[in-house]
């Protein structure tokens, strides 16, 4: 899978405002042990109900997407999938965009594969 070998890390979040989030310290340790050498951003909404998985309520995951279209980034990092979309729909279209760039998905650090229907990567 490991197509963009020293490309941008990109970390995802939504998280409420004032609650403690893990994720980013997660991602930041995956990426320093598996990627030490690729610069890494941090996208995170704030904020954002769960039910709405329309992306002009989630600017940083519009300007994510923008910067995997314009190949900025090689992998996208997020601790689960329900942090990219609470919908299949939603989960799907980022899917699209993430391999129509040649983009690396990581899932809690596992590569989750966007050619598989289950997303299990087999090496």
């Amino acid at each position: 899978m490991e197509t963009t070998r020293h490309k941008s890390i990109a970390l995802y979040s939504r998280v409420n405002a004032g609650a403690t989030d893990p994720q980013e310290v997660v991602g930041l340790n995956w990426a320093k042990k598996s990627k030490p050498e690729s610069p890494v951003y941090v996208y995170q909404d704030m904020n954002i109900p769960a039910r709405s998985d329309d992306l002009r309520r989630q600017p940083r995951m519009r300007e994510l997407i923008n910067d995997v279209q314009s190949g900025k980034i090689g992998s996208v990092w997020v601790l689960d999938l329900s942090r990219l979309g609470r919908n299949s729909n939603s989960i799907s279209r980022i899917f699209s965009e993430l391999k129509k760039a040649n983009t690396d998905l990581y899932v809690n650090g596992k590569p989750y594969d966007l050619n598989n229907s289950f997303g299990v990567y087999f090496p």
